[in-house]
């Protein structure tokens, strides 16, 4: 960081992730050394020392930023951290990964376990708030993956089938939409009459790693589920002329709005690739075609290399000028990608 910069906690674990993926794909000793000094620094000036969680994020000489309850960025803290010791075999990142698991930050985790234990009828919390996001339970289903992965913990896996069943039987709709937005008591969603609606690209993002968490060992009818998912994005969000994806509907699939969202872009180009490939949907191919030439007329910035969060058309701006994106969800396409049999002849 330089001056009175400062970084959020989630950047830094995607950004252990992106160095991590350097490393497996060149070996590179470099990136190696980037995961290491990273997942020091997030130990050493991002982590509470008398209690073990994490700030959301730090300004130059450590001055924290923002605390409390964060489990969004708490789910990138085990992400980041199972990478970083599945590259280095630093036990030191692995011994916080799980700490950061096993707190008493998660909401959507605790309805999930309550679910598949019967326990209780009641699914919701003391915590106050207005309403409860399916996104932060997401990237802790994706990073419990990664930790399962590096640790093979019969513990770690229970949750991940909670999780997967939590939902599919109170969160995912008949019509396979997935609002983003749910009562925190009952879960029931909010009404799209009003706050409620559907995120295409974390509905695409949803289906992907429930397609992974399949390949892993999950029951094969959660991939049904994964596939509802990411048919009602297509169906009711890919303009098939333009190979755009728009940003969201309401729960019935209508009123397409928003769009030229790089990040949903590739989450849309990650997932098509992968059921392609791996899950015998041929049907999808054309599909992917269309949305990567969308992605390289729109952000793949050919002279200087990586993605833009702008679009260059129309926008009257060199690609010095537009904003470069970090990558995280970029990397996680190119990595999905590369790891198939099937050429791509992305850029």
């Amino acid at each position: 960081m330089k001056g009175n910069g400062w970084v959020s906690l989630v950047a830094m674990n995607q950004l252990l992730y992106i160095f991590a993926a350097g490393y497996d794909l060149t070996g590179d000793v470099q990136f190696k050394e980037a995961v290491q000094s990273g997942g020091d620094f997030l130990l050493d000036k991002m982590r509470n020392p008398n209690n073990g969680g994490w700030y959301r994020s730090v300004r130059s000489q450590s001055q924290r930023v923002q605390e409390g309850v964060h489990p969004y960025s708490y789910s990138f803290a085990i992400f980041g951290l199972s990478h970083a010791y599945r590259v280095t075999g630093d036990q030191a990142f692995l011994q916080a990964a799980l700490d950061t698991w096993r707190t008493e930050v998660w909401h959507g985790l605790k309805a999930a376990r309550r679910l598949a234990s019967q326990e209780s009828d009641r699914l919701g919390s003391d915590i106050e708030m207005r309403a409860w996001r399916n996104v932060p339970l997401m990237h802790l289903f994706d990073a419990l993956l990664i930790l399962h992965e590096v640790t093979g913990s019969n513990e770690v896996w229970s949750d991940i089938e909670a999780i997967a069943h939590f939902l599919e039987v109170r969160l995912i709709q008949k019509s396979g939409c997935l609002p983003e937005w749910f009562d925190p008591l009952t879960f029931a969603p909010l009404d799209d009459a009003g706050d409620g609606f559907v995120d295409l690209g974390h509905q695409l993002e949803w289906a992907y790693f429930l397609g992974r968490a399949v390949e892993k060992g999950l029951d094969e009818r959660y991939r049904d589920m994964a596939e509802r998912m990411m048919d009602f994005a297509i169906d009711h969000g890919f303009d098939e002329h333009t190979g755009r994806l728009a940003g969201q509907t309401d729960y019935a699939g209508r009123n397409p709005s928003g769009g030229n969202q790089w990040w949903a872009q590739a989450e849309l180009m990650r997932a098509t690739v992968q059921f392609a490939t791996r899950h015998g949907r041929d049907d999808l191919w054309p599909i992917y075609q269309k949305a990567q030439d969308f992605a390289r007329i729109h952000y793949v910035d050919q002279e200087y290399g990586g993605w833009t969060r702008d679009s260059f058309v129309n926008s009257g701006k060199s690609s010095r000028e537009l904003r470069k994106t970090i990558g995280y969800h970029v990397v996680g396409f190119y990595m999905e990608a590369l790891s198939l049999s099937s050429p791509t002849s992305t850029n």
